[in-house]
């Protein structure tokens, strides 16, 4: 009995530390993603309470989170031909240069016309990173692993964001707002670890690129998406889960704020929230991905509906880790299915094009937030998510699955 149990533990140890490596590549971009997102793991659950705090009303924050999504649209068609031809750590790199201002310059607007165009330089640079990562990421990823790839790199991004909200429990009552300088902090520690990404893609320099962004290069890249069928079949399916998950930033600190009545409770939800997205290594290992989509939606309907109804503090902390193991078990199984079906010769481009479509959700989804909490209350906006997640859990059957 002895040796049998020493063998399942031996067994157990190795399946969870191969959780946590994939290749070099993916290891490296997903620590360094870990050091840049404690700072936005800081800022952007305080973002909306500030903005409404500033202008007093939840719509206003529902347009300042809204915009940056709605340029970033725009940015990411620009940039889908230029990624597959251009060296990305190079790319990141010079983004991480671009963001030491944001702190700064983010404490000190005092207009809505101003966040607005703030939020235009913003996008550019977010757009950019991202995009860029992502890409990085499926081209990096050993066939057949591209949903572990996925899930550890989001694991980085959760666990930068929950040390965030813990960083912000603890620091905000003696820090207050300008604790939000942490994304210029970061963005520098960033700066550092980036040279030593590898990237063994020898693309163009960005001043021989300027012939890619003509009009036929970004009609191919919608072309290339939408005459795939299983991709276009994906993307119509996800659109509206990307609108529900786009809900919860803005409406969660806003709803801790309310309830909870301290930045502390804001920063507690928010790493409650991201806890569970550092679990997504494990759930993309799981091979039925249609079963764990499943799974996420039924689960996610019942404590959307259940956050509909809460008004204490505790529970609604406990609901919200629950929501987040829900989309955990739902976005790397995406991701991965997302990932199969691009050719990796279009998977810049395409990467860019899902994120235009993550982007246009993003937009819609903190814009309705906050119109329905002023009209109707900051609870409402759940309701609608449960919406969502029970009518996709209902037409489950027609998401495509790809052959690996």
């Amino acid at each position: 009995m002895l040796p049998a149990f020493r063998l399942r533990i031996t067994t157990i140890r190795a399946k969870f530390s191969s959780l946590f490596s994939v290749n070099h590549p993916i290891n490296s971009i997903s620590s360094l993603f870990f050091i840049y997102m404690i700072g936005w793991g800081i800022v952007d659950p305080l973002l909306p309470v500030y903005v409404s705090r500033m202008f007093g009303s939840y719509s206003s924050a529902g347009i300042v989170l809204s915009i940056l999504q709605f340029f970033s649209l725009f940015w990411a068609i620009l940039l889908g031909p230029i990624l597959d031809r251009v060296q990305k750590k190079n790319i990141m790199l010079v983004m991480f240069f671009l963001y030491l201002p944001v702190s700064p310059i983010l404490l000190s607007l005092q207009t809505l016309t101003q966040f607005i165009y703030f939020r235009f330089y913003h996008s550019f640079i977010s757009t950019t990173l991202w995009t860029t990562s992502e890409a990085y990421v499926r081209e990096h990823s050993p066939k057949h692993k591209e949903t572990q790839a996925a899930g550890l790199f989001d694991f980085s991004v959760g666990l930068g964001q929950v040390v965030g909200g813990i960083l912000t429990v603890l620091l905000a009552a003696y820090l207050g707002f300008n604790i939000m300088y942490a994304v210029t902090l970061f963005a520098f520690l960033s700066i550092l670890l980036s040279f030593n990404i590898p990237d063994g893609f020898h693309g163009k320099s960005l001043t021989g690129i300027r012939r890619n962004l003509d009009y036929a290069h970004i009609k191919k890249e919608f072309r290339d998406g939408f005459l795939n069928k299983k991709f276009r079949s994906l993307i119509i399916y996800a659109f509206p889960y990307f609108i529900a998950v786009a809900l919860l930033p803005m409406t969660l600190p806003l709803f801790a704020q309310k309830i909870g009545n301290s930045l502390a409770a804001v920063g507690a939800v928010a790493a409650l929230f991201y806890l569970p997205m550092t679990f997504e290594s494990y759930f993309s290992r799981i091979n039925d991905r249609k079963l764990m989509v499943a799974l996420g939606l039924g689960s996610g309907t019942l404590i959307f509906l259940a956050l509909f109804l809460v008004q204490n503090v505790a529970l609604m902390f406990i609901l919200v880790l629950m929501l987040g193991v829900s989309l955990a078990t739902i976005t790397p199984n995406l991701a991965g299915e997302f990932t199969e079906c691009m050719p990796r010769k279009e998977m810049g481009e395409l990467s860019a094009l899902i994120y235009s479509i993550k982007s246009l959700a993003a937009a819609i989804g903190p814009l309705a937030a906050g119109i329905i909490a002023d009209y109707a209350g900051l609870n409402y906006v759940f309701l609608l998510g449960g919406i969502i997640f029970c009518s996709l859990f209902a037409l489950r059957r027609t998401l495509w699955v790809c052959p690996a």
